[in-house]
């Protein structure tokens, strides 16, 4: 098995958490924004990015991808597994009966070092917004039920598996966070002529998950994309395997939100929680971006030595 994410002496370990206000967990977590088509995958998966950095530091490490096994549980279509406790097969959010503090009992996710999932999942909840509230399927769903949902999967995923897998000393990378919803939610909003959705009221109590995350889970390390939305919109069109078919992906809403992700109000409500905040060119070739993206990463392990044992 691989080695744990533990700091080498108590002392530092004790002042790192005491200075940490991103989360209370003894873990990483890594959040990798951008627009549609921007290749967050890439920065994770790519030879030379995320995780062949994480196994410099990491011994045999384990990987358990959440969004594979959802997605291998859904069977037959809308009646997942997940959803549906009928079925045969074992659900990723079983209950532990111990409050708060067990990582679910599905195999290889307890014994993993490095677990990746996406928002929104590819369960539950995250389902419905994944296959139903963001398709564009002719039934229109508001900017503020859009919102609401992705915050209800934001807040079951934080909850069952994020925050118990940092207090595990885990590393955890996310495509995807509560910036999103910053982001996207207040220009579908104003696109679709609704009443007007900011920041400010996203974050607050009327949508508990984006609440949650920003008192409890922040990321140590948020990674923003970017790239033009021309440049993202080719890309969509050249895709062969993951094919969303969300209502995002129209040029002029791309256009919107790209800029966004730039401004510096965003960047302070993650700076403000002690995230770092880095932006990633990715119209260059996917080994400068995932090279790029790893130096971010190995900047911030040099500088929180408690984290992961640092060997170089």
């Amino acid at each position: 098995m691989g080695k744990k994410i533990t700091g080498k002496k108590e002392k530092k370990k004790k002042e790192k958490k005491e200075s940490r206000t991103t989360h209370k967990g003894s873990g990483l977590l890594i959040a990798v924004e951008g627009i549609d088509g921007s290749g967050k995958g890439t920065v994770i998966n790519h030879y030379g990015g995320l995780l062949d950095c994480l196994r410099e530091h990491i011994q045999d490490m384990q990987i358990f991808d959440v969004d594979e096994w959802q997605s291998s549980q859904l069977g037959e279509g809308r009646f997942s597994p997940i959803t549906n406790p009928g079925t045969s097969h074992r659900p990723l959010y079983e209950n532990d009966n111990v409050k708060g503090e067990v990582i679910p009992r599905t195999p290889g996710l307890k014994e993993s070092d490095v677990i990746l999932l996406s928002e929104p999942s590819y369960g539950g909840s995250g389902y419905d917004v994944r296959f139903e509230v963001i398709q564009d399927n002719g039934r229109e769903y508001s900017a503020r039920s859009t919102a609401q949902s992705y915050s209800l999967d934001r807040e079951v995923l934080d909850k069952r598996i994020v925050l118990p897998a940092l207090n595990n000393g885990k590393v955890v990378i996310k495509s995807r966070c509560m910036a999103s919803s910053l982001v996207y939610q207040p220009v579908q909003a104003q696109r679709n002529r609704e009443p007007k959705l900011n920041p400010e009221y996203l974050i607050g109590p009327d949508f508990p998950g984006n609440n949650h995350q920003l008192l409890h889970v922040m990321p140590d390390l948020l990674i923003i994309q970017t790239i033009s939305a021309e440049e993202a919109m080719e890309r969509l069109k050249g895709r062969k395997e993951k094919i969303d078919g969300a209502l995002f992906e129209e040029l002029g809403f791309q256009k919107a939100i790209s800029m966004i992700y730039q401004e510096k109000w965003l960047r302070d409500i993650y700076e403000a929680r002690g995230t770092r905040v880095v932006y990633v060119d990715v119209e260059k070739s996917k080994e400068e971006v995932a090279e790029e993206a790893s130096s971010h990463l190995e900047t911030l392990l040099r500088e929180r030595r408690g984290i992961i044992d640092y060997d170089k």
